[in-house]
């Protein structure tokens, strides 16, 4: 149908423009359907953020243009005209005008807070764009891992792990690609044996010892040209204290995670949450440890990869304090209750129950949540994930330790602090389950039916905004990438020529404009989603929660304390 007032070109022209310039970066390739299929050029400028205490916040965030009288179609075309010539007047005497003018329009301003860092630890520099690699040295500040193993494991055409072979199928924008040789042997699990040195940033060599190594990931990065790697010591374990925050003196495996689905993007995002969420907060959470490192593989340079804790029953064992001999018995489900390790039968038995409870107005019913579940741990986890608006929310995590009560752990952050608008609160608790494949939330919708659980998570939840503030995430943010940056250079002429646009279009194969698209990343994330993701967390879970402003003082603080 034709638009009742025809749309001269100019007119079109500028609004498109507008429209790519608001929505061209805040596009999320995940499983979140819901996200995509929200058109954001149909809502630009529709929200505006409230201050706290504003009696009609929510109520006015949707407003209506005031009809009035209707304007001639020649008016119109004439202030356009006007406004497209001071427009290019305007670009001429200052080129940097038309990217200023197309930011989103609502950035908010976040009041200053206090500084907090570890003791010993901080940013190299303030990141307000990234210090050129010759400024900041060539010396890479990372420590070293170099892999040896047989090539002929790695590449033969038929079986290596590393193959892609001539009979794979790609579609664009279709994951994962058919009939490659690697994913058969993924899949298949499939190892080889080698050698791993790992060398400190001052080039001493710290450790060497023979490994099994086999491909890990997932649907998603087991596609990209730099693959992950699963490694386990051959001789039982690595007797390093590869982490510095950990307490662990030794590891009987390692990842070598090349960032997962943010491997395109930033190469941080996981490993930034992580560190806020143990470094900032208190909550019973199993989180993993993030190390970005250099690898090489048989000598050549393999790229920047992240070595992290495993997320398995060992990892468990450290985190609970109990012997590793208890690893084989302890259970670990996904999210959803499928099965990673040890039989669901128990939690799908616990959950049928669950369901058919009233824990708001039975006590027998809430006292046997409380006696199966660890509701801290339950609420930590939803809270955090929440609050950094995770919409890839399969990954959640949760377990179970002999005589011990069912638990989350923080597995894969990828997609969290991706989408500052990301509505958390409403994909995670909507009745139909979490996310676009909704996932059975029962035990946390049942746990919140409860008036004083639905307090203690509005508690928590409201600390975290008052903890996590733009400024806290933004440091640990910019202290994460300093450890990256003066490497990323090298990384992106290693990998970049490789990037496959049937995995994300815009990712450059050219190295130099790779690293514009990487501080382009980095800045989304700091200056965008960090600034603006705490207010969304606020509006939406006072909608959905039906909370007068009074309560969300209560929970989430006032302007001044946050």
């Amino acid at each position: 149908m034709k638009s009742a007032m025809t749309e001269t070109n100019i007119e079109k022209r500028i609004q498109d423009a507008v429209s790519d310039c608001l929505t061209g970066l805040d596009h999320l390739p995940s499983q979140e359907t819901e996200i995509i299929q929200r058109v954001r050029e149909k809502k630009t400028m529709e929200i505006s953020y409230p201050k706290y205490g504003s009696q009609s916040a929510i109520q006015n965030r949707q407003t209506k243009a005031n009809p009035g009288k209707q304007i001639s179609f020649r008016i119109v075309l004439a202030a356009v005209s006007v406004l497209v010539l001071l427009v290019g007047v305007l670009a001429i005497n200052n080129p940097s005008f038309l990217s200023d003018l197309f930011q989103p329009m609502d950035t908010i301003s976040t009041q200053p807070t206090e500084q907090l860092a570890s003791p010993g630890e901080s940013p190299d520099s303030a990141f307000a764009g990234i210090v050129d690699q010759k400024a900041r040295g060539a010396e890479n500040p990372l420590d070293r891992i170099d892999l040896e193993a047989d090539p002929e494991l790695l590449w033969n055409e038929e079986t290596g792990i590393l193959t892609e072979g001539e009979q794979t199928e790609k579609t664009p924008g279709m994951l994962p690609f058919k009939n490659t040789v690697y994913r058969k042997a993924y899949e298949n699990g499939i190892s080889v044996e080698g050698e791993l040195t790992y060398q400190s940033d001052q080039g001493a060599v710290l450790f060497r010892d023979k490994i099994s190594l086999r491909l890990g990931g997932d649907s998603f990065s087991l596609d990209m040209p730099q693959k992950s790697f699963q490694i386990e010591a051959l001789d039982g374990a690595f007797e390093f204290r590869v982490f510095d925050d950990r307490s662990a003196e030794s590891y009987p495996s390692l990842l070598l995670r090349n960032s997962g689905n943010d491997c395109l993007f930033t190469q941080v995002a996981d490993g930034v949450q992580h560190r806020l969420i143990e470094k900032y907060t208190d909550m019973h959470l199993l989180t993993l440890a993030w190390k970005p490192v250099q690898v090489y593989l048989n000598g050549e340079y393999w790229g920047i990869y992240n070595v992290r804790e495993n997320m398995d029953a060992q990892t468990i064992c450290r985190y609970e304090k109990i012997p590793d001999e208890m690893a084989e018995d302890i259970t670990i489900l996904q999210i959803g209750g499928s099965a990673i390790q040890g039989n669901p039968s128990e939690y799908k038995t616990l959950l049928r129950k669950i369901k058919n409870g009233n824990p708001a107005e039975n006590p027998e019913d809430l006292e046997y949540l409380e006696q199966e579940i660890d509701i801290d741990s339950f609420l930590d986890w939803l809270a955090v994930e929440m609050f950094f608006g995770n919409s890839d929310i399969g990954t959640g995590r949760i377990y179970k330790v002999p005589g011990g009560k069912w638990k989350c752990l923080v597995q894969d952050l990828d997609y969290g602090l991706y989408q500052s608008d990301f509505n958390s609160v409403q994909s995670y608790l909507k009745p139909e389950g979490m996310g676009q494949i909704k996932i059975d939330n029962t035990i946390f919708r049942k746990i919140l039916e409860a008036e004083k659980y639905r307090d203690l998570f509005l508690t928590k939840l409201g600390k975290l905004c008052q903890t996590l503030t733009t400024e806290v995430m933004q440091q640990e943010l910019d202290l994460c990438v300093s450890w990256i940056e003066p490497g990323m250079k090298a990384h992106l002429e290693r990998w970049a020529p490789y990037n496959d646009g049937s995995i994300i279009m815009d990712a450059p194969s050219d190295p130099a404009e790779a690293w514009d698209y990487w501080k382009t990343r980095i800045d989304r994330m700091r200056n965008e989603t960090m600034a603006k993701r705490p207010w969304y967390v606020y509006l939406y879970t006072q909608e959905f929660f039906g909370l007068s402003n009074q309560e969300m003082t209560r929970y989430f603080g006032t302007e001044q304390n946050r």
